[in-house]
């Protein structure tokens, strides 16, 4: 798309704009901040290069959807490769009120996350899925600056080139393969800010964000490598997995990360592509392969100082069964894929029903629910089963067990993941399309995943966020058990088994008119709820479990008082933050007793789940007791991807119901998001009525 077709030029204009005037006057920042020369540079070229007209009517270049597929497909590898952390980051940006755009190497916007009112209605502005971002078309902003100059950009109010853009904050910083080449950029945008914290805590935030990424891809693509981890501080749990080696069975470099080749100064890849690791390590390379995930200190050239880190290859996974998975593959390489990626799964997961149930009787009678429901179904009547449990209880690996454990365990487990598809290309990714249906699409079209899932199993996870219209053309496959891709004149038969996940309420969801009621009841045959760690009467033995996992040696014993302080312990992010906990703590201790000291810093300063719940009966049951009046600022949580539950926004919903004098709805207005979210957050943070918990007290006696 030629941008000069639509692109308002100095002195010329053109009729329509997406944006309205801004209603307010935003900050005059000039070019001070973070960026401060690069968005220096892309005005002066806006200005003498391009010629644009800060103050003309803007009018977008946008792609339509059949133009957006072949986009997407170019980028579908490392976006495949890095979504399960996409999807963290989005969780991030979604609690801070901002939203996020992923652009292709063009600046074309494909993929959008918006997921709280705020967000949507920046949606409407044109902060799009489709829209393009070229610094020619539309002046200084964060996508396009950062793309031209290749580096991360943060662009604040009036540092945009056009004055349509002045509400607006844009953070912006270029996406990178594992071979170090860009292929996009992640963007997030919010409204402008007169805080020059704010600022650089944006900054900060997608800096790390897209760092991690990179790494994240890196570490995916070569898993069935031996990787060298290079830590700059011995006990380092947020940038630990940064700068990290790829080597062969020669001990030869065949990748290496950005963030390591900035600490190593070298300016290019080809420069350490087949050399030997202990030229830049100056270690013995037997020595450090033998001692396998130990930290090794460096005494050598640019590294000195620091810790090296050796991790055995792991067998190869295919992203059929992974979350991670954007394009759906064939049925026959489905067949043929999934038993390998599950049974590689095996080392890092059980995924043995018993096993997850533990001896938790609750997750024991789930178990058996659905070893009955799989085990001996016929073809075209397997019941539907909906998972539901709060994020990283695993209802992902349970759906892997349960299906294992059926009688389809020999064919295809086939998963999306709802939330990280974007809304314009579920459809062609979940029904496939016809040979012709999209310009520049694949030649022979594309099988969907329902088509894929024939005979096997198919796991929709986090089914309550597909779009209304693709949750109307899902009902008709399940209702008629046949499925026709988009441009094709026939459809075809599909047998399947349904298991689908949420962490959302999707009766609530019915009930906002954000899912069909009709759909609930085809995917709801029947509903387990995943016990959240916290809740777990084994907790112990799961923990035991995944730390025999970490340490096969057995070289990390746990203490009595740690025991104590990690059973205390609320866990928000549950089995998947049980694993981070462990994983650090034996590494920080190395080998021994494991004691408090070993503990993440974040867990240091945390309060157990028992003196929240305290906390929690103090103030329900004594109004008069001072409740902070104000969250933690956004940018804070931005800041802080890694860090503590939320306790300032239980702080702030208390204050909220609490001068609603108890009225949900109210309380909804008042911060800004629905009934049914104030409902999970009561339920999370364990916010009870004072006339509620009154009544369960009188009960309980």
């Amino acid at each position: 798309m030629d941008c000069s077709e639509k692109v308002t030029r100095r002195g010329k204009l053109s009729a329509g704009s997406v944006f309205p005037d801004p209603g307010s006057v935003f900050p005059d920042l000039s070019i001070e901040g973070p960026s401060a020369a690069h968005v220096k540079a892309s005005r002066d070229r806006c200005e003498s290069l391009y010629d644009l007209d800060p103050h003309s009517r803007l009018l977008y270049n946008r792609y339509s959807q059949s133009e957006l597929v072949p986009r997407m497909e170019k980028v579908e590898e490392p976006l495949a490769r890095a979504q399960p952390l996409i999807t963290n980051i989005r969780t991030v940006v979604k609690n801070a009120d901002y939203c996020m755009l992923i652009a292709d190497d063009e600046c074309a916007a494909i993929a959008e996350y918006h997921d709280t009112d705020l967000a949507r209605y920046l949606k409407k502005q044109g902060i799009a899925a489709g829209t393009l971002w070229d610094e020619q078309c539309v002046g200084t902003n964060g996508i396009g600056t950062s793309t031209a100059d290749t580096a991360p950009v943060t662009v604040n109010g009036e540092q945009h080139y056009h004055s349509k853009f002045f509400q607006f904050i844009c953070s912006a910083a270029p996406l990178i393969d594992q071979f170090g080449h860009r292929y996009g950029a992640l963007n997030v945008t919010g409204p402008a800010t007169k805080s020059a914290t704010e600022v650089v805590k944006l900054s900060q935030f997608v800096r790390r964000a897209v760092a991690n990424l990179h790494s994240y891809v890196f570490r995916d693509y070569f898993k069935d490598h031996r990787l060298v981890v290079i830590a700059d501080e011995r006990f380092n749990s947020t940038d630990s997995m940064s700068k990290v080696f790829a080597i062969d069975d020669a001990a030869n470099i065949i990748g290496v990360t950005n963030d390591l080749l900035a600490s190593l100064e070298v300016d290019s890849r080809e420069g350490l592509i087949g050399k030997p690791l202990s030229k830049f390590i100056g270690l013995d390379v037997d020595k450090l392969m033998s001692s396998d995930e130990r930290l090794h200190e460096l005494e050598h050239g640019k590294l000195d100082g620091r810790y090296a880190l050796s991790v055995p290859p792991t067998k190869p996974r295919t992203t059929n069964t992974s979350t991670s998975r954007v394009s759906a593959v064939s049925k026959c390489q489905a067949t043929e894929k999934s038993t390998s990626s599950i049974e590689s799964n095996r080392e890092e997961e059980p995924l043995d029903l018993d096993a997850l149930a533990g001896s938790d009787s609750r997750m024991i009678k789930h178990v058996e629910l659905c070893r009955r429901m799989f085990r001996n179904t016929q073809p075209f009547n397997a019941i539907p089963l909906l998972l539901q449990g709060e994020t990283g209880t695993g209802k992902d690996t349970f759906a892997k067990a349960v299906h294992l454990g059926s009688n389809r365990r020999d064919k295809p487990l086939v998963e999306l993941n709802c939330a990280t598809i974007p809304e314009s290309l579920i459809d062609s990714e979940l029904f496939g399309y016809a040979p012709g249906t999209f310009t520049g699409g694949l030649k022979d079209g594309k099988t969907g995943y329902i088509e894929a899932a024939h005979e096997g199993t198919l796991f929709l996870d986090e089914i309550g966020d597909m779009p209304l219209d693709s949750q109307t053309r899902l009902l008709r496959v399940l209702s008629e058990r046949r499925v026709q891709p988009l441009g094709a004149s026939q459809s075809v038969d599909v047998d399947f088994a349904l298991i689908c996940a949420s962490n959302k309420n999707l009766i609530d969801l019915v009930e906002e008119g954000l899912f069909r009621e009709d759909l609930y009841y085809r995917v709801c045959g029947a509903k387990v709820t995943l016990s959240a760690l916290r809740e777990r009467s084994d907790f112990r033995v799961i923990a035991k479990r995944h730390l025999r996992r970490l340490d096969s040696e057995n070289k990390v014993t746990i203490s009595d008082a740690l025991w104590k302080r990690l059973e205390d312990f609320d866990w928000p992010g549950n089995i998947r933050q049980l694993q981070n906990v462990l994983q650090y703590i034996v590494f920080s201790c190395d080998e021994g007793v494991a004691t408090e000291n070993d503990l993440p810093e974040d867990l240091l300063h945390e309060k157990s789940v028992r003196a929240i719940k305290h906390s929690h009966i103090a103030i329900n049951s004594a109004e008069k007791n001072h409740i902070p009046t104000q969250a933690q600022a956004a940018v804070d949580a931005v800041a802080c991807v890694y860090s503590e539950p939320m306790m300032s926004k239980r702080d702030q919903l208390l204050r909220a119901l609490h001068d609603s004098r108890w009225c949900v709805a109210k309380a909804a207005r008042s911060v800004g998001v629905s009934r049914a979210t104030v409902h999970r957050q009561m339920k999370k943070f364990g916010i009870v009525r004072p006339d509620h918990q009154s009544h369960n007290l009188q009960r309980s006696e």
